[in-house]
């Protein structure tokens, strides 16, 4: 079942300071890393996917899972489907509040994936009360 995510919104967990990235990364996402199977959890480490898989909201909105990625790059319009990755590895399709459509964004982690320039690794937070961190 195909369901959009609706009420997006991004959470800076103890101010900027702690979720800043040290923005030395080359952006290239982080999909591909492995230490994670397919349909492993992956809210707290987004970049844990296997190559050809993405951490994706699963099919009910109760985690985020690694699954198969989708073909949008970085920066190109995306649908926020759950269960249904519209990104490539590493990357998450976020819709800001009020847009129509999202975009994809990079996730990252503090220690192997950080963000590219000045980019900040932040905590976001989906309207059911799961979250992952993605750079912006």
């Amino acid at each position: 079942m195909k369901k959009r995510l609706g009420g997006w919104a991004i959470a800076i967990v103890g101010g900027l300071a702690i979720a800043a990235c040290n923005g030395s990364g080359s952006g290239a996402g982080g999909g591909g890393a492995g230490g994670a199977t397919s349909g492993a959890e992956c809210g707290k480490n987004p970049t844990q996917c296997p190559a050809g898989e993405t951490c994706w909201i699963n099919s009910d909105g109760t985690a985020f899972e690694c699954e198969p990625s989708g073909p949008a790059k970085q920066g190109e319009p995306c649908a926020p489907t759950k269960g249904v990755p519209t990104c490539t590895d590493g990357f998450f399709c976020f819709q800001p509040k009020g847009s129509d459509m999202g975009v994809c964004t990079q996730l990252c982690d503090e220690g192997t994936n950080p963000c590219v320039g000045t980019q900040l690794c932040v905590l976001m937070q989906v309207a059911e009360g799961v979250a992952t961190h993605i750079c912006n």
